[in-house]
């Protein structure tokens, strides 16, 4: 049997595995992740003793859900993160109010990263970042 592909080394010494890009979906958040596991240079789908985290870097780990779905993406990245030991982060697509999120996630959940994908994921660290409004040419069309 060969040994799994995309091994992810974290600090502590530990070795997580995801599956990249070959066996990505091409649906649904399939595009999403392998755009963001890109531009972070991290690892897609990686099994973790409960559940599988969308990416992971050696310092971060990330949901990907639509934005209508934030706080399910909240409650699944936080298992994740208690899991591994990496900051959280949500990452979300599609159109959304991301200024109530971003205060949210703010005033509630200082650690918590949130990223918003336009054309390209950008991390929303401010109420002027989170205002910019969503287009419909930021859908990934597979």
């Amino acid at each position: 049997m060969a040994p799994p592909r995309n091994p992810l080394r974290l600090a502590d010494g530990r070795v997580l595995y995801g599956r990249w890009p070959q066996s990505m979906p091409t649906t649904g958040e399939g595009p999403y992740i392998a755009a963001l596991a890109r531009q972070v240079k991290g690892v897609p789908e990686v099994v973790l003793p409960v559940g599988r985290a969308d990416v992971a870097t050696a310092a971060t780990v990330f949901e990907v859900e639509p934005a209508r779905q934030w706080r399910t993406a909240i409650r699944q990245v936080l298992g994740y993160a208690g899991q591994t030991g990496l900051a959280p982060a949500i990452a979300l697509f599609g159109p959304e109010d991301y200024l109530h999120i971003y205060l949210f996630v703010r005033d509630r959940l200082p650690g918590l990263g949130l990223w918003v994908y336009r054309g390209r994921w950008e991390q929303v660290t401010s109420r002027k970042s989170a205002r910019l409004k969503h287009h419909p040419s930021y859908v990934i069309v597979p």
